[in-house]
């Protein structure tokens, strides 16, 4: 890897921007986001059942909207300028590393195309000028080419937030909190454990969704009000990535993480190969 190749510093800078995601999240994530609130059953096997679900009080800087957006950018300029180094200059205007959820020669069940030509046309307009082997590579790296949800695709993601990034912020919210510590207080004396000895109280495992019970546990004195009882929670903060065309949420830092070595490992290697391939004349 030359670092002097632009691509490579594109994808060098995400690196950078990807530390700067990293160092807001963990200060985010220090100001514990979030407390639990008491939801009260009605039932009557339930009135003794003491519930408290998470609750979200403070959201992401924006801040860490716009790092997100400079480290995603990187990563499609990247994309682009490889493509875009590797074609005659007559093409590089038009020229950069297509990305397509729908195949454009999809065709019907009589044979026609189901999209029309400006589709085709389009395609093969960003990529013109690249040799056989290169260009058989970008089409077989297509989301629509993968044999999993095209919506899960690295390049899917990474387009579609490089698209949100230009027209609005990107979403950004609390997910949950991991690593759940809870302690139950009453009347000031922590009874945690004696709760767990008795199995009266049910923690949840994993991830902690906004609210979602963090725990459950019973108090069968009548006379206990709810000032009496203090719930405390220590967990980590986990911000995720909503992408709205796809309706999902996404960790911020694995996902980031894993678009840039998937682009470097399985998209700028290969095709920097397939180029150099495509230059050797045939029959030599």
């Amino acid at each position: 890897m030359d670092i002097r190749d632009s691509w490579w510093t594109k994808l060098w800078r995400a690196e950078c921007h990807l530390k700067y995601v990293n160092r807001e999240m963990r200060r985010y994530s220090g100001r514990n986001p979030y407390r639990v609130v008491r939801v009260v059953r009605e039932a009557d096997d339930e009135r003794n059942v003491w519930q408290y679900n998470l609750v979200v009080t403070d959201r992401p800087d924006p801040m860490l909207s716009a790092m997100i957006g400079d480290c995603v950018h990187d990563i499609r300029c990247a994309l682009d300028h490889v493509v875009t180094a590797h074609v005659p200059p007559k093409f590089s205007r038009a020229s950069n590393f297509p990305i397509r959820l729908k195949d454009p020669w999809e065709k019907n069940a009589d044979g026609g195309f189901v999209y029309p030509d400006k589709e085709r046309a389009g395609f093969n307009g960003a990529i013109e000028g690249l040799g056989e082997r290169a260009t058989a590579l970008i089409k077989a790296l297509q989301p629509y080419a993968s044999h999993f949800d095209p919506m899960l695709d690295h390049l899917a993601i990474v387009n579609e937030l490089d698209n949100s990034d230009k027209h609005r912020q990107i979403t950004t919210l609390l997910e949950g909190i991991e690593g759940v510590s809870t302690r139950v207080l009453l009347r000031g004396v922590d009874i945690t454990d004696d709760l767990r000895r008795n199995n009266s109280i049910l923690d949840t495992d994993g991830m902690v969704a906004p609210g979602t019970p963090v725990t459950r546990f019973r108090l069968l004195d009548p006379t206990i009000m709810e000032p009496d009882v203090d719930v405390k929670v220590e967990g980590t903060a986990k911000v995720a990535i909503r992408v709205e065309k796809f309706e999902r949420n996404f960790e911020t830092l694995e996902t980031l993480r894993s678009i840039i070595n998937y682009v470097g490992d399985n998209v700028l290697i290969p095709l920097l190969q397939a180029v150099k391939e495509d230059a050797v004349p045939k029959g030599t």
